[in-house]
């Protein structure tokens, strides 16, 4: 094994430590009573912008390409610390499983119904029918990455206990050797909280 690959490997072994860790710290935060959810307005481009930026060293090592579609000025209300989670995790997860030389797609519409329907599409390898079923369980599924890369098992229980907590849904959408779509809607407004 050369320099630049035990290098590469000691980064991604790294960055699931880091990724574990911080998941366990927000999910533990998120538990303790009298933790409270902090909703505010926020520019959803600039959140995925930084999270964009933050994932580039990891897609470079697949020449993988980000691209969003994301307008200036969407806003939405939401805690922003608990949506950053979530976009870390679905992104990582797309990097993951997707081959070397594809794309990541990141769009946001707006929606009649108040909400913001951000849908996170890659062409990797797509999820298989029996891992799809238990994707959001409390089950431990991690499933390595098209370069061996480990996961934590946690994101997306994660992921889905933070949208839930923000008045939003998440949903996938796989077809296997073809990629997959995950798509989370997150409120425009605080109606939502009046109810």
């Amino acid at each position: 094994m050369n320099l630049k690959t035990s290098r590469q490997r000691l980064a991604r072994t790294l960055s699931t430590t880091t990724d574990l860790l911080e998941n366990i710290l927000h999910w533990s935060r998120s538990q303790l009573k009298g933790f409270g959810i902090k909703k505010e307005f926020f520019d959803l481009r600039n959140l995925i912008i930084n999270e964009i930026n933050y994932h580039l060293p990891a897609a470079s090592l697949k020449d993988i390409e980000i691209i969003h579609d994301v307008f200036p000025g969407e806003m939405v209300y939401a805690d922003i610390l608990m949506i950053q989670i979530v976009m870390r995790n679905m992104i990582n997860n797309a990097i993951k499983f997707c081959n070397k030389n594809s794309q990541i797609h990141i769009t946001a519409v707006y929606q009649k119904e108040g909400n913001m329907l951000i849908c996170i599409k890659d062409n990797g390898i797509g999820i298989p029918k029996d891992i799809m079923d238990k994707l959001f369980s409390e089950e431990n599924i991690s499933t390595r990455g098209t370069l061996n890369e480990k996961g934590t098992g946690l994101g997306l229980v994660v992921c889905k206990d933070f949208v839930s907590r923000n008045d939003g849904e998440i949903t996938v959408t796989s077809i296997e050797g073809e990629g997959a779509k995950f798509c989370i809607t997150l409120p425009t407004s605080k109606k939502q909280e009046l109810n």
